[in-house]
């Protein structure tokens, strides 16, 4: 029962960052959203100040633009990310309470405020969602040269591993951005 300090940190650390990740993915989302808004808008009223040979095509590929930010649109408000960062929030604040607590009874060696505090951990963690492992694993990799903390040492796989995540997340992103332009090339060869 003496680590329970330390799996209470650890949960709380990786609390903040599931809630840092989830407050990326909110605003990333409104920014996407916002961008192809604007860019349809920007196209449609290009295509009604030059019409030419290529109105009719321009005119269904921007419903279907339309169309696709719509169902977008409504998966990630489907998504909840700001909301569940804001329970993410409300977990580590609750874990940093019981935290603090917890010191002083392992200090003080007192077994039944011990026995009280495992079970408000409990509570705490059935409340909300888990965080990820690739949470986990940026905590331990934000941690790889604390020689405090308690946790393995990071395996090469699992080092390759955390820069693949990170280094596909922020593809995507780039990608999602750059469709656009992908798209218009593709056109104009048309």
């Amino acid at each position: 029962m003496n680590n329970l300090s330390n799996r209470i940190w650890i949960t709380k650390r990786c609390r903040t960052i599931t809630e840092k990740r989830l407050k990326s993915k909110s605003c990333i989302s409104e920014i996407l959203i916002i961008y192809y808004s604007f860019l349809l808008v920007v196209v449609s009223i290009y295509g009604l100040a030059f019409p030419n040979d290529h109105t009719s095509m321009l005119n269904m590929l921007l419903a279907l633009g339309s169309i696709a930010v719509l169902i977008i649109s409504v998966v990630i408000s489907g998504r909840k990310y700001a909301e569940r960062a804001l329970e993410m929030r409300i977990c580590y604040t609750d874990l940093d309470l019981i935290y603090e607590k917890c010191l002083k009874a392992e200090n003080n060696n007192e077994d039944n405020q011990l026995l009280e505090i495992h079970e408000s951990y409990s509570r705490i963690l059935r409340s909300i969602e888990n965080h990820s492992d690739y949470d986990y694993l940026s905590l331990r990799y934000a941690h790889r040269n604390d020689i405090k903390f308690t946790q393995s040492k990071l395996s090469c796989s699992e080092i390759l591993f955390y820069y693949y995540s990170k280094g596909w997340r922020r593809g995507v992103i780039a990608l999602l951005f750059m469709f656009p332009y992908f798209c218009y090339k593709i056109l104009t060869l048309l």
